[in-house]
């Protein structure tokens, strides 16, 4: 039998170590990472001991839950090597774990895992047209819009949210805005220029914007100005950035209990990106009361 790793160590340290105990070390006791780099670990120069080290850490299991992450393994944190240094830069994971996150606080963390594709029922044309739309918009690596209008119970949400998990687990950062709430908070604080700019710049930037009942207000009141002006803002930016670059792609999710026609009543430049940017693929529109399937 041969030597532990710690004597075989020991020895090469002192300079004792026999040719065949490293020969014994190199085929029985080398690590992934060694075979990696060449040579056992204590054969390696400094700048090869670092590079050991960073596929130690690379390759170790984390512990973070809710999403597994092949690049960090779920640590949240990769190790580079710059200059000769160590450094230790937030995964790409972490984008989509606050993404995840963020659906759980919003209360659609659970229903990813329920409103998925495979869960989605359709038996009738109209669903199955509205199944397609989705699915393709999905796998379209150039589209960006997505709009989805019909009645309570007709699907939206669990088509959008579907549509959201797939795109989460291709890595991409999502954000859920569910309109009324989030909108009556940003316009809480539109006074506070600072605070304003960060929420809404958020919502311009974030790769994913699954909107939740757009332009939906309490009881039946109208959107306000304030809502078009924000509305407006939100969409026209992100518009503009689908238009300047394809590959670069906004990606958003848009959900209503209204009409095109009454989009348009509210505000038609609005209403008009909207369209633009999804037809003629990804518009969908379920309404009749033949519709609800929660009445079923």
């Amino acid at each position: 039998m041969g030597k532990s790793v710690f004597e075989i160590f020991r020895d090469y340290g002192c300079g004792t170590l026999s040719e065949e105990d490293r020969n014994y070390y190199v085929q029985n006791l080398m690590g992934d990472e060694e075979r990696v780099i060449g040579k056992p670990l204590f054969e390696m120069s400094k700048a090869e001991e670092l590079e050991h080290e960073r596929l130690c850490f690379n390759n170790a299991r984390g512990t973070l839950t809710g999403y597994d992450c092949p690049i960090c393994k779920n640590k949240g944190e990769i190790m580079e090597i710059v200059d000769g240094y160590k450094i230790y830069p937030e995964c790409t994971c972490m984008a989509i774990r606050r993404s995840l996150e963020n659906m759980r606080r919003s209360g659609l963390g659970n229903l990813l895992n329920l409103y998925t594709f495979r869960n989605y029922e359709h038996p009738t044309q109209w669903q199955a047209e509205a199944f397609s739309a989705a699915w393709q918009f999905v796998q379209d690596k150039k589209a960006c819009f997505f709009l989805i209008c019909g009645q309570s119970g007709a699907g939206k949400s669990h088509l959008c949210t579907a549509i959201s998990g797939r795109l989460l687990h291709q890595g991409l950062e999502l954000h859920y805005m569910l309109w009324l709430d989030e909108s009556t908070k940003i316009k809480q604080v539109a006074l506070d220029q600072a605070q304003y700019s960060t929420m809404v710049d958020k919502l311009k930037n974030v790769p994913v914007l699954y909107i939740d009942d757009f332009f939906k207000t309490d009881k039946t009141a109208k959107p306000t100005a304030a809502d078009v002006r924000l509305a407006n803002e939100i969409i026209n930016y992100r518009y503009n950035k689908c238009r300047a670059d394809a590959d670069k792609r906004l990606i958003t999710i848009i959900s209503t209990e209204l009409s095109i026609q009454q989009m348009n009543e509210i505000d038609c430049a609005v209403t008009g990106r909207i369209v633009e940017m999804a037809k003629p693929n990804y518009i969908v529109q379920v309404f009749g009361s033949n519709k609800n399937y929660r009445l079923k």
